[in-house]
Formats: C-alpha cells, structure tokens, sequence
C-alpha cells in the first residue's frame, strides 16, 4: 500500500495526503486492535484500503490502473481475516468499485488511456477476475479448512489415545522400562519406581547392581538368570518376583519384557513393563486362608447339623444314639484320615474302631441326665502345630458346641420321655372320662326322650281335657250372658291360651322331629305381614302397628306356619312395647331371598340372653307382668329353618329390638335341627 501512495499521485501534495491517510487508517485499525474488537479493526482496515485504493484510481486511469489487481488482494485478505463473510463482502464492494469507474468512463469523467479496451470489455475482465478470485479463495479455504480439520482430529485421535493409554497405565499401575544394552542402565518411569517401592527419587536410570539390589534375596538368583537368558537368546521374559523397597515392605511384582533388535538383528535394548500385585497377592493369599477356614467351620456344621438331625431319630438306647454321633466326628477335624474319637458318659463308653489315647488329643466334660462323663479327639499320627498343638482353636469350639449340643438332646431326650408317659397317663383318664361323659350324655338322652314323650302325653290327654272345659265355658258364657270382663270370660281365656301352649309343645315337638309336613304355596308375603298387622291392630288400640312394605313379593312358603311366625313375634312386640309405642313390619328383598323384620319400642335385650333366645323354654326379657313359655320364639326358629331360612335379633336403631327371619325364593330342604336334645 505504501508505494501505492508514494507512486501514483502525481504530485507531491497529493502523495503526502494519501500517505497520511494510510498512516491514520492504520493507527485506528492498531487501537480498535488494542482494544480487543479485532474482527472490527479487519473490517476497518479492509474498508480503508479499499477507499484509499478507490481514491488514486480515480485519477489515475480508473479501470485501467492497478486497482483491479488489488481488488483480488482484498478479496483475498477479507477470507484471512474475517473468513467467507470477509471475501464475500470485498468482492461485493470491488463490484461496485469497478462498476463505479466504468460509468465515469463512460460519462468522460475518467479519461482512459489511449488505444485502450473499451470501459465496459475492462469492466466484464475486472469482475471475472473478481469472481475467479472469489472461486479460488472458496476452494483453497475449503481445502485448507478439510486439512486444518483432519490435522485437529488426528491430534485429538492422538491425545485421546495417549490419554486412555496414560489412565490405563495409572490405574494398572503398569510402568514401563528399558533396558540399554550398550549403557547397561535401566531407565523406567515413576510407575516402575512405584512398584519397586523407591518411589520419591528423582533419578530415572540405574545400574544392573543397583536394580539387582531392590530384588528379594529368594527370588534373586532365579530371577536375574531368567533376565540373563533373555539377553542372551532373545527369549520373551515374564516373571513373577518380590522386591524390597526403601522401607523394608516386601510387594509383588509380575514383569514382562521383550527384546529390541537392530537392523541387522542385534539386541540392543529391552523394553518391559512391571506391575505391583501386591494387593492382588496378599487377597489371593486371604482369600486361600479364609476358604481352608471356610472349609474346617463347613465340617464343623455339618458334624452339629448330623447330630441334631441324629437326635431326631427314634434310638433304643443312649449307646445307640452316641455311637452314631462318634462315627460323625473325625470328618469334621482337619485330618480326618488319622483322627479318633470317644465319647463316655456314666457307665456307657462308645468310640471309633481305632481309637487309642495318644500324645495329641483334645477333650471336654460331658454331664447330662445325671451322668457324667467326656468327648475326646486323638490324634494317632504327629502333625504340625496349630493353635492348640496339633489342633485348631476353632475344633476347640467345635467340641466345646458339640458337648452342649449332646447335654441338650440327652436331657430332651429324657424330658420328652417323661412327657410321653405323662401324655399316655393323660390319654388313658381323658379315655376313661369321656366313656364316662359318654354314658352320662346317653342317660340324659333317654331321660330327654322319656320327658318328651311323657310331655306329649301329658299335653295330648291336657288337649282333651282342654277341649270339654273350653266348650263347657263357651255354653255357660252363653247361657249366662257374662260379659268380656266377667269371671266365665276370664276363664275361657285362660284355657284357650293353655290349649294354645299345648298346641306349641305338640308343634315344636314335631317340627324337632321332622313330622310337621310344610305344605308350600305362592304367597304374597306383603299382604300376609299386613293381614297380620291389621289384626293385632283391632286387638290392641294403644299402639301402632304398621307394614311399611309397597312391594309384591311372593315366596313358595307354608302361609299358615309363616302367619303363625309373624303373629308370635308381633305377639311378642306388643307385651314389650310401652302404650303408645309403635311395632313396625317390612318385607324386602334382598340377596339371599326375602327378608322378613319386626321391630319393638321396649327395653331391648341383654347381650349375654341374646344366644340363647331361640332355645326351647328361654326368655330374653325377664319382666313379671307378662309370663312367657319360651316356646313361641323356639317355634319361629324351627318353622323358619323348616323353609331353609333363618332368623336372628339385633338392637334397633335408638330403642327396642328387631326380629329378622329370611326366607329362599326357591324351595330349599332343610332338615329341621333338634334345640334342645343338642345341649
């Protein structure tokens, strides 16, 4: 740019303004730099040097001076410093540069030289070779941006790989060495030091002497003739050695290495890696001690688990049961093959084939079911020793379980015997009582029998004797014209309701003995619960009794035996509903069949009478103003479980009871249940 300036203005004047411009455009492109707006400052310089350029071609031949060369440059410098969008933008800006000059041309305001192109054919040139330099500058950035790119990922290839490698080596805590045969000295890294146990040194090279020296004594004759081999012959080395570091440790270390050779087939270095295995070594070792354990408290649970599943079995004698034990136990010590036992408790001395007392032995006292005496392990051959000479601390433990576990399955043993005694006792008197109980439950039977048969008498002649008195009565009423509240009616009342006690004792009796048939018809249960309640409504005015069922429903069911039902319960509402009160009946459906519920106002009754409500002769509610048989509701229960139904109580909702009875929609045969002959 700067011969530009110096060389073309024509004069003197001119040269130094355009110097001057050039200087100012530099030193605000150097601050805008400084300042750190650096794709401004090549915006600023790209503009400037196109308007200085745009400036002397102006008056100095227009298209036909050098600035269309320095448009290319441009172009080119707009790619280097602000990429596509730089070159794009110079071209652009020479375009209209030289589309500018060749108007000027053509209006005679720049005079080209003579004997020249025509403005428009320099003009067509000029782009050309803009968009040519354009082209080229797409294609060379293309080109360096493929090669800049495939240089940054081989790199990137290259620092992963070296970065997996480094961490591959660090967490295998493999290091890495070589050795110069023409030296002699070992070079290694901080890993192999690591491993040698002489980390912390600076030094990285060593002599034969001194690498030797960190080799375990053991191992270093063995060791260091197998390196000599592989530098001999070539041989690939692996090798397995301890070495001592610098503060007495002892570690473990497998080495492997592998020859170098020169172009004309000499060895000249070896290359290696070592790897400290201590932990692995020390865990191995461990691991190997803890099996052999593992192994001994093995047989130790088997020899516990045999007995205990040994003291299960039905033996004849305590010899038997302690032979079989001295059989189990030389398995379970360490040398089974020269090891006998003994067991001797009181007069009883059971023991091993082979057994003899020996320099190696262990016992312990044994004392169960009031016997003394000891289980002892021989030993016949010498081993070497252990926690207790020969012998582990944990058979020690293993004797000591065992006595306890013998005392505890002879005392059970002894224990359980006295028990089967007492049990075979205790069978025997619970024999004998319940043939005794048995005897005494059929006395009752046939003392039941006989009063129910004297009671059917007794009500059966009653019945006859009932039957003149009443009519008897019915004629003297008549005939005397006495009054509902006369001594003839109070009578005739009184015999009517024996004649109906009669008449449920004859019922229950037969329906207990399944000789009441129960002749089914379609009834309309509805209207039979309010049949039943407007006839105890005439009867009784000073209380209110209601069927609250609107619906139809009709069951197969003996109408007479059902009204008989709702009448006793209803009877028996009114004698405990205070006056005033209201007894109120539904009938519905539900999913069993039909349900059908009587509800009172009275007192309710207790839970304890509750149970046995149903039973013959049984009253729930005990009030002397109103006698009661216990009959009526023993009746219900039969007749309704006569239909395959049932009935029960519950308290009512505020005060009083409710009485439910079910009954199936289809006919259900169901024996009927004996109440009393069951007690």
């Amino acid at each position: 740019m700067v011969p530009l300036a110096l060389l073309l203005p024509e004069t003197a004047g001119r040269r130094l303004s355009a110097l001057a411009v050039l200087l100012v455009v530099a030193a605000v492109v150097v601050a805008v730099a400084r300042s750190g707006r650096v794709a401004l400052a090549s915006w600023l310089l790209i503009a400037g040097l196109l308007a200085l350029v745009t400036e002397r071609a102006w008056f100095n031949g227009g298209l036909y001076s050098v600035m269309p060369a320095y448009l290319i440059v441009f172009v080119l410098m707009g790619s280097v410093l602000l990429q596509r969008r730089g070159a794009i933008a110079a071209a652009a800006a020479g375009a209209v540069i030289a589309g500018v000059f060749a108007l000027g041309h053509l209006s005679g305001w720049i005079l080209p030289a003579s004997g020249s192109e025509p403005p428009l054919a320099v003009l067509i040139q000029t782009l050309l070779v803009i968009g040519v330099s354009l082209l080229l500058q797409g294609m060379a950035a293309a080109a360096f941006q493929g090669a800049l790119n495939r240089a940054e990922s081989e790199i990137r290839e290259r620092a992963a790989t070296q970065a997996r490698l480094d961490l591959a080596l660090e967490l295998g805590e493999i290091g890495i060495w070589t050795y110069d045969l023409a030296t002699g000295q070992f070079h290694v890294d901080e890993r192999t030091l690591r491993a040698r146990g002489i980390a912390g040194t600076e030094r990285r090279s060593f002599d034969r002497a001194e690498w030797r020296s960190w080799i375990h004594p053991e191992d270093r004759d063995q060791s260091w003739a197998e390196f000599e081999l592989t530098l001999r012959h070539g041989a690939p080395l692996h090798i397995a050695l301890r070495t001592l570091g610098a503060d007495g440790a002892t570690r473990h270390i497998v080495s492997s290495a592998t020859p170098i050779r020169n172009a004309a087939g000499d060895i000249t270095q070896i290359l290696g890696i070592s790897v400290d295995v201590t932990d692995r070594t020390v865990a191995e070792l461990e691991r190997a001690r803890l099996v052999h354990d593992l192994g001994e408290r093995v047989k130790a649970l088997r020899l516990l688990h045999a007995t205990a599943v040994t003291s299960q079995r039905a033996w004849s004698d305590t010899r038997e049961l302690l032979g079989h034990v001295v059989a189990l136990m030389p398995a379970a010590w360490q040398y089974p093959e020269c090891t006998e036992a003994r067991i001797v408790l009181g007069e009883v001395e059971v023991a091993t084939p082979g057994w003899r007392e020996t320099a190696w032995m262990q016992s312990a006292p044994l004392t169960a079911i009031g016997r003394s005496g000891s289980v002892a392990v021989a030993y016949t051959e010498q081993k070497p020793d252990a926690d207790e000479g020969p012998f582990l601390r944990e058979e020690r433990d293993l004797l000591a379980s065992l006595v306890e576990m013998l005392s505890a399955v002879l005392e059970s043993r002894q224990t359980q015997q006295l028990l089967e005694e007492q049990v075979d006792k205790r069978t025997e008197e619970l024999h004998q009582a319940r043939q005794r109980l048995a005897e005494q439950l059929h006395q009752l039977q046939d003392l039941e029998r006989l009063r129910d048969d004297l009671s059917k008498m007794i009500v059966h002649d009653l019945r006859g004797f009932l039957t003149v008195i009443i009519a008897n009565l019915e004629m003297a009423q008549a005939e005397s014209g006495d009054g509902p509240d006369g001594v003839v009616m109070d009578a005739l009342g009184a015999a009517q309701a024996v004649n109906r006690m009669a008449n449920t004792i004859l019922d229950v009796s037969r329906l207990e003995s399944g000789q009441m048939p129960i002749n089914r018809t379609p009834t309309e249960l509805c209207e039979l619960a309010r049949e039943t309640a407007r006839t105890f409504a005439v009867m009784d005015r000073s209380r209110s009794i209601r069927c609250e069922s609107t619906v139809r429903v009709t069951v197969d069911c003996d109408a007479d035996l059902v009204r008989r039902v709702l009448e006793n319960l209803v009877s028996n509402a009114l004698k405990h509903t205070p006056a005033g009160g209201t007894i109120t009946l539904d009938v519905r459906e539900d999913a069993d069949g039909v349900a059908v519920s009587v509800r009172d106002e009275g007192d309710g009754i207790p839970d304890d009478l509750r149970p046995r409500l149903f039973e013959k002769y049984a009253t729930g509610r005990h009030d002397p103003r109103y006698h009661s048989s216990g009959l009526g509701l023993a009746f219900c229960k039969l007749a309704v479980e006569g239909h395959g139904g049932t009935i029960a109580v519950a308290p009512a909702e505020g005060r009083g009871s409710v009485f439910t009875f079910t009954l199936p929609r289809a006919p259900q045969q169901s024996a009927p249940r004996a109440l009393a002959r069951s007690r």
